[in-house]
């Protein structure tokens, strides 16, 4: 998985609900202004995420390696080990592993993008019920029950059978515990693929958008949202 981060200039996002190839002038406009300020990157062909905090207790193990990717460098992956307690906590207390950069804070405005390149390809079970996705305005890093911030994510095996997901932006609060819906599109993630997510915000605008590596000229989805309905449980800044 690469990633970059990027604080980026106040550039108006549009408030888009459902799939819209015409965004992509909107989108091509955050990478080229990504391209011209300072930023945050890494595409981890160094074997080393000194630079990431990882978020993992003995309450939520996780491991964290690297292995070989497509392009002949290497990926970050992340694997959520079932916390000891899953079973007596009725399937709340779910597994998780986060890696966050924490030596930049971004506020009010962020724009953040990761290439997904696998990941866990089993159908639907108690054990796989994936959420995958890139994080900002996060923190509470070091606290799995505690990490706030918002995200985009597929939830791509959503529908018990592997070929129906969802792709959705969520305010998280208090780890988990509380996961307030902001936007949600109908996507499915295909094995064989691989996908370049990118998420930014300006203020209370959310907008997230799905590429194919293969084609990073239009977005497969883009959708969005205005948080403030949910005023004082999304969080204004943050680690990405």
């Amino acid at each position: 998985m690469n990633t970059s981060t990027t604080p980026r200039r106040n550039v108006p996002l549009r408030d888009i609900a459902s799939m819209a190839l015409s965004c992509s002038t909107a989108v091509a406009a955050l990478l080229a202004v990504a391209s011209t300020v300072q930023a945050q990157t890494d595409n981890f062909d160094s074997g080393s995420d000194a630079a990431w905090q990882r978020s993992t207790t003995a309450a939520y193990p996780s491991t964290f390696s690297f292995v070989p990717d497509a392009s002949g460098g290497k990926a970050y992956r992340l694997e959520a080990g079932v916390p000891p307690n899953y079973a007596t906590a009725g399937g709340v207390n779910m597994a998780r592993a986060v890696a966050v950069r924490t030596d930049q804070t971004y506020s009010t405005t962020f724009y953040v993008s990761a290439d997904l390149v696998d990941w866990d390809h089993r159908v639907y079970d108690r054990t796989n019920d994936a959420a995958i996705g890139i994080i900002a305005r996060a923190s509470n890093v070091t606290a799995p029950d505690q990490l706030q911030g918002v995200m985009l994510l597929t939830h791509w095996n959503q529908y018990d059978n592997g070929r129906r997901g969802t792709a959705q932006i969520y305010g998280i609060v208090q780890g988990g515990a509380f996961l307030i819906p902001a936007a949600q599109g109908d996507f499915t993630i295909q094995r064989g693929h691989a996908y370049r997510m990118v998420f930014a915000g300006t203020n209370n605008i959310l907008q997230g958008s799905f590429y194919d590596l293969e084609d990073l000229t239009h977005p497969l989805l883009t959708f969005g949202c205005d948080d403030s309905y949910a005023a004082g449980y999304f969080p204004s800044s943050g680690y990405s």
